[in-house]
């Protein structure tokens, strides 16, 4: 049999080995079929609202840029209610209505970009810089100067750790000729997308065991959904020749 090198290197009788090496070929043989059992699943499913990303993803490109925290959130927060909508249990009493509507625990943005981090809903990088977004969007709808909290808007595009407009100049998606705030649109652009997939898949992957980031974006085989929002930003980016 041959072992795979952790395995190999182990002061071990063969017969020891032979058995940790049965094993994980098991554990890993179940382990793949688990994924595509969950990537079948996915595949079945029904997804609504890719009319609305599309077009959202059309705002992006076109509005200015002190507009976008505004639609971002806005979207954003329709995706978090479908998500919390899905996975509130029936029976909850006052029902899933008097969580999400009013003046319930989960009725504003913030409330669900912290219940989506405590219980991880989706990834923590894109609730971390929805929540920098967040409060942007409250300076501009709450305060006059909307170049001081321009400059703000700016600071945290300069600050983010994840730049995907500096991959696709690098890859040569996009000119680097490019604006600064055409660039971050871009970058928006598939932040956007990545917000929607997850807000779908995320939070199922985790409940079945698996590695979103393996699964949702890595794997050998990924959902048909990531290939249909993948397609959109790129058919989105190509419409408006950035």
């Amino acid at each position: 049999m041959n072992y795979d090198d952790d395995i190999n290197e182990l002061k071990l009788s063969a017969f020891e080995k032979n058995g940790l090496q049965v094993y994980r070929n098991y554990k890993n043989s179940f382990h793949k079929h688990e994924i595509k059992l969950f990537i079948e699943e996915c595949d079945r499913g029904i997804y609504e609202n890719l009319k609305d990303l599309e077009q959202v993803l059309d705002l992006i490109i076109k509005e200015d840029i002190k507009y976008l925290p505004i639609i971002l959130c806005s979207f954003a927060d329709e995706c978090f209610e479908r998500l919390l909508k899905r996975i509130i249990p029936e029976g909850v009493p006052g029902g899933a209505k008097s969580i999400l509507d009013g003046f319930g625990s989960v009725s504003s943005f913030s409330n669900r970009i912290q219940i989506a981090y405590i219980f991880d809903l989706i990834s923590k990088d894109i609730l971390l810089e929805l929540n920098s977004f967040r409060k942007i969007r409250n300076d501009f709808a709450h305060q006059w100067n909307l170049e001081e909290s321009k400059k703000k808007l700016k600071n945290i595009i300069n600050s983010r750790s994840i730049k995907i407009e500096e991959l696709l100049i690098e890859n040569g998606k996009i000119s680097e000729e490019l604006e600064e705030d055409e660039q971050w649109k871009c970058h928006l652009v598939f932040f956007v997308g990545r917000i929607y997939y997850e807000s779908e898949l995320y939070y199922n992957c985790i409940k079945k065991g698996l590695n979103p980031s393996t699964v949702l974006y890595s794997g050998e085989q990924t959902p048909k959904l990531f290939k249909e929002v993948t397609k959109l930003v790129h058919e989105c980016l190509q419409k408006h020749r950035v």
